[in-house]
């Protein structure tokens, strides 16, 4: 029987937990980015926000991470990356949750339009599915 998962905000201290699960291939949504996922942005961010990044544990491992990203017109839940399936439903849960409590009334998230497998999991965490948009982006 697996332990129960508990969610909680990102500290400092974990971040070598949360960029290991954004280097595993397989994690949900997961992929390290040198200069987003840098020690020094996610301790700027959780100064501006402390419940901007979530964690997922279990057993004191962590086991999930979302970030979210809201001013007071959008809600988006981001960078979701986990080893658990349980941890992205109570992520999800908590970040929704968290963005209710501030006044939203929807919430997105951002998937490639060819991966069948965000459909899959998006669908069954409730979410609808949008018309297909590209990404456009350039460094600055």
């Amino acid at each position: 029987m697996k332990s129960p998962i508990s969610i909680r905000p990102y500290v400092p201290a974990d971040y070598e937990a949360v960029r290991a699960l954004y280097e595993i291939p397989g994690t949900f949504g997961g992929q390290f980015d040198e200069d987003r996922d840098s020690k020094e942005r996610l301790v700027e961010q959780i100064a501006k926000d402390a419940s901007s990044i979530l964690l997922a544990e279990e057993g004191g491992r962590i086991v999930g991470t979302v970030s979210i990203l809201a001013d007071n017109r959008f809600a988006w839940l981001m960078r979701f990356a986990a080893t658990d399936p349980r941890a992205i439903d109570m992520l999800c849960d908590e970040g929704c949750k968290i963005l209710k409590e501030r006044g939203h009334k929807q919430v997105l998230v951002y998937a490639p339009a060819s991966d069948s497998s965000f459909d899959i999991r998006y669908k069954s965490l409730g979410f609808n599915k949008g018309d297909n948009y590209a990404c456009f982006w350039k460094e600055i």
